[in-house]
């Protein structure tokens, strides 16, 4: 009878498990449905779209004009993240994530997923300064601006040339003419909130 008793209450442990389990496969599997019916991607999809789009998410890339790793950062972008002062010597900020050099940067996968978000931040903040969020649902160069295209086109040619720009209504270009219009296109409709939110 012990036995019996015994049996039964492990088969309805498993079978609570079972459910349990079953439970919370349908819950993922459900808001894995829902996010790709609604489309939203994320920061981090932002992030890596940014990266197969500026070096084919190449980490150890390197252009023509200097720009380094999966995100294409220069000089300028580097000082803005931290990592880099005005003289391009390479900050404490970096020497945390051992970079010293560009080759430490080109060979530091943490070091650039670390720098691009703290330029975003940064990014974010000239957004907000320079009221180009105002701008979001209108219409630039035939594209409607959203505030994750305002940031790929500030990360493309910068918050100033951006900024210009959108107040001229004219078309800009980055050096390898790339225009801002079409950076917009390619990353509309993101969730930056991560960077966004961040300050």
């Amino acid at each position: 009878m012990r036995k019996t008793n015994r049996a039964s209450r492990v088969n309805k442990e498993k079978a609570t498990i079972q459910a349990v389990f079953g439970l919370v496969l349908f819950l993922a599997v459900c808001f894995c449905i829902v996010r790709c019916a609604c489309g939203r991607k994320d920061y981090q999809d932002f992030l890596n779209d940014l990266g197969m789009r500026e070096s084919s998410g190449r980490y150890d890339a390197q252009n023509r004009y200097g720009y380094l790793g999966r995100y294409q950062m220069g000089s300028l972008a580097l000082q803005e993240a931290g990592f880099q002062d005005s003289e391009g010597n390479w900050t404490q900020l970096a020497n945390s994530f051992d970079i010293y050099s560009e080759s430490d940067f080109l060979a530091s996968p943490a070091g650039q997923d670390a720098a691009i978000e703290a330029c975003h931040i940064k990014l974010c903040e000239y957004i907000r300064h320079y009221g180009l969020d105002e701008y979001v649902d209108t219409v630039y160069c035939g594209v409607r601006v959203t505030l994750s295209g305002l940031l790929a086109a500030c990360h493309l040619v910068g918050a100033r040339s951006l900024r210009d720009a959108l107040n001229a209504g004219e078309m800009v270009y980055d050096a390898n003419h790339v225009s801002a219009a079409e950076y917009m296109n390619t990353f509309a409709g993101y969730d930056i909130s991560h960077v966004w939110e961040a300050d």
